[in-house]
């Protein structure tokens, strides 16, 4: 791990913790917070599950891939971001967004008022942290992925002509429809693949048909309206509803980042039963 990586994953590391104790010490005064903004006293107590969750699983991905370890730097890299990457995105998505807004509806409008208080609070007191660990993590793991300084020396064995990167970046962007697979052409296990990611593609149609055919404005309407129905009236069953909901979309998912890993590693083999493995 060369100097540069080794002091900017650093720096990304301790932000990301400075951000993570503020977090708590925006949790444990949050009476004092609100009453900086708000004249009325603070009967409820606010937990910011998904800021807590959200910034120990990232600041625990920053931690082990800072961790020393004798392993090759390009494949920590790329994996240590592709995950960086995919808990932002899963935190950060309308789906989880709503969910957050309905869970919170059923506790009241004080608890409402109260969480949008501190939350704003908290993006403004971690947002430096934030911005500054983020772009050193970036800068951390671009940096190894392109300058490698320990790369293992390929397998004694009779390399595959395709393309490693070629296989990473189709795994990271469509391997949910198994296009990696289908280019390493391992066509039996691509279509098991793409049989799985259904659901996601039905869901992209379905989605992008209702917006041509109603409009941004009505369908957002509509999703609104049909979401806060559904808060009021079946508020009890919705924790088995998320269950029910999310289950069609986690054995493509789980499918999916084994296979990313094991394309970084280089364990991927084509048809030819050669690991795909020069970059």
């Amino acid at each position: 791990m060369n100097k540069f990586s080794k002091i900017t994953g650093l720096i990304a590391f301790w932000t990301r913790v400075a951000a993570f104790l503020c977090t708590i010490f925006v949790i444990v005064f949050q009476k004092q917070i609100v009453k900086l903004f708000s004249e009325s006293t603070l009967n409820v107590t606010v937990f910011l599950y998904e800021e807590i969750l959200i910034r120990f699983v990232l600041l625990v991905i920053v931690g082990l891939f800072c961790y020393k370890k004798k392993t090759n730097n390009r494949n920590r890299a790329i994996i240590a971001l592709y995950f960086f990457l995919f808990i932002t995105l899963l935190f950060s998505n309308p789906f989880v967004s709503t969910i957050s807004a309905m869970l919170s509806g059923m506790k009241g409008s004080e608890y409402l008022a109260a969480k949008a208080i501190l939350s704003s609070a908290l993006q403004s007191i971690t947002y430096i942290f934030t911005l500054i660990s983020t772009v050193c993590f970036y800068l951390s793991t671009g940096t190894l992925i392109v300058l490698n300084d320990n790369e293992t020396k390929e397998l004694e064995i009779e390399a595959s002509e395709k393309s490693r990167t070629k296989l990473i970046l189709f795994s990271g962007f469509l391997g949910i429809f198994g296009i990696d697979r289908f280019y390493a052409k391992n066509i039996a296990i691509g279509i098991i693949k793409l049989v799985l990611g259904l659901p996601i593609v039905v869901k992209i149609f379905r989605t992008l048909f209702n917006l041509i055919l109603y409009g941004f404005s009505n369908f957002l309407e509509s999703f609104l309206i049909n979401s806060y129905t559904f808060n009021l009236n079946q508020s009890k069953s919705l924790f088995l509803s998320i269950i029910l909901a999310v289950i069609p979309y986690l054995p493509i998912t789980i499918f999916s980042i084994r296979d990313f890993v094991l394309c970084v590693l280089g364990k991927i083999k084509d048809s030819e039963h050669k690991f795909i493995i020069k970059w």
